[in-house]
């Protein structure tokens, strides 16, 4: 009988060559992957309007996530399976962390950005495919149990966390870079509707 951290240990994530493709028919253990390969992970970020402002969904990481928790992060993310799309990736993770089903025609790839962070001992060496989306109507949230919490941030808060202005904020520190191709892109989309 294996237990969960074994089990998990055993799921196998996609590996991705330095130009950001798949490398075919190889997967990486979860070990593997924090020790730094080369790995892909998919990002959603949801947001709205309300009340004459544009806000961000967060979630706030579990406290016994093995890297950053207890942080504000993305409103859904996480690694993509063996053989799996970033698009299938997003979709299953974002069913799976916050409840939320979502249509594929609905949401926009932003960007595509190459992170490397270290948290302890656990390295994040990754192609990141961000997504974003638009919620226009009233949803409900489930979260399952690497999430504590989501919540609906106004963007000029947001801002202020991720520009470290809030003190005690604590936000997955994904960089400035990524941070300001975040904010132009949602702002395009804004522009374009």
């Amino acid at each position: 009988m294996t237990n969960d951290n074994q089990s998990n240990d055993q799921e196998l994530w996609q590996a991705y060559d330095e130009q950001g493709n798949q490398i075919t028919g190889k997967g990486l253990t979860k070990p593997q992957a924090r020790e730094g390969s080369l790995h892909g992970a998919a990002h959603l970020w949801l947001w709205r309007h309300r009340n004459n402002r544009l806000e961000v969904l967060l979630q706030k990481r579990a406290e016994d996530k093995p890297t950053w928790p207890g942080y504000y992060d993305i409103s859904a993310a996480g690694h993509i399976d063996f053989s799996e799309t970033p698009l299938e990736a997003i979709l299953r993770e974002t069913k799976e962390e916050i409840g939320f089903k979502i249509n594929p025609v609905d949401i926009h790839l932003l960007f595509v950005y190459r992170q490397y962070l270290k948290d302890g001992g656990i390295i994040e060496n990754e192609f990141q495919w961000v997504f974003g989306m638009e919620v226009k109507t009233e949803a409900e949230y489930t979260v399952d149990r690497e999430v504590e919490l989501v919540a609906w941030m106004s963007m000029d808060k947001f801002t202020d966390y991720i520009n470290g202005d809030i003190k005690g904020s604590q936000i997955v520190p994904q960089g400035k870079a990524y941070f300001d191709n975040l904010l132009k892109e949602i702002g395009r989309l804004e522009e374009s509707t």
